[in-house]
């Protein structure tokens, strides 16, 4: 939600940077909890180091070309907001993904 406040408040300083401030503090809270997340869901061993692994190869992809999409974006529309809308939805995919692991799965 924050993502799109930011998004439609560009023009406002004030509003764009609480708002941004916001979504930054609720990634970096969530960060402990999705690394429990190979481990918790019956991954041992091997497979929990894979899971591990694969996690940190997607948020290191991600960070490298994440950059990269958001200007190439730029150039085309002279805008960001549609990088940011990408930047938004992937972060609610994720969330949704999350939320969809059964209560079943989880530290049995």
């Amino acid at each position: 939600m924050s993502w799109l406040v930011a998004i439609a408040f560009s023009h406002n300083f004030l509003i764009a940077m609480i708002a941004l401030t916001i979504v930054t503090s609720c990634v970096i809270v969530t960060i402990s909890q999705f690394w429990c997340l190979p481990t918790a869901i019956l991954l041992s061993g091997a497979a929990a180091a894979a899971g591990i692994a694969v996690v940190n190869l997607l948020g290191n992809l991600s960070g490298f070309l994440e950059p990269f999409f958001i200007g190439w974006v730029g150039d085309k529309t002279h805008s960001t907001d549609i990088g940011l809308y990408v930047m938004a939805a992937s972060i609610f995919i994720g969330g949704a993904l999350v939320l969809r692991v059964k209560k079943e799965l989880v530290n049995r």
